[in-house]
């Protein structure tokens, strides 16, 4: 499988394994990407890129449910930026957060 590229503005992981908690497609969960990169003035990877990245993180969230060891997640900042990009509210927000992530301690502060 494709390496996520090393000079990646977003982590990539974060952003899709959120994005397929709320049951996003891939088209969509692309079109929150690559809104994302316009607003940190970076370019996107392709479609077709993404859509790879896309189906292993699928896999991977299957079988971290199936298994119940949970998903590891480096770094959700720009899952933040996502909301707000699209307009969540900030309890919204969070609260999405905490249930895509809920093995990881979110701290409502540093959501602020």
């Amino acid at each position: 499988m494709t390496d996520i590229p090393p000079n990646s503005p977003i982590d990539l992981r974060a952003l899709i394994l959120y994005d397929i908690h709320q049951w996003k497609t891939t088209e969509k969960s692309y079109e929150n990407y690559e809104k994302l990169c316009e607003v940190l003035g970076k370019e996107a990877i392709s479609y077709e890129e993404y859509e790879s990245f896309f189906n292993k993180y699928v896999e991977e969230s299957y079988n971290s449910t199936k298994d119940g060891r949970g998903l590891s997640i480096p770094d959700i900042r720009r899952c933040i930026l996502s909301n707000i990009t699209n307009g969540k509210s900030a309890e919204k927000s969070i609260e999405d957060l905490c249930d895509a992530f809920k093995d990881n301690k979110i701290d409502k502060e540093d959501h602020v």
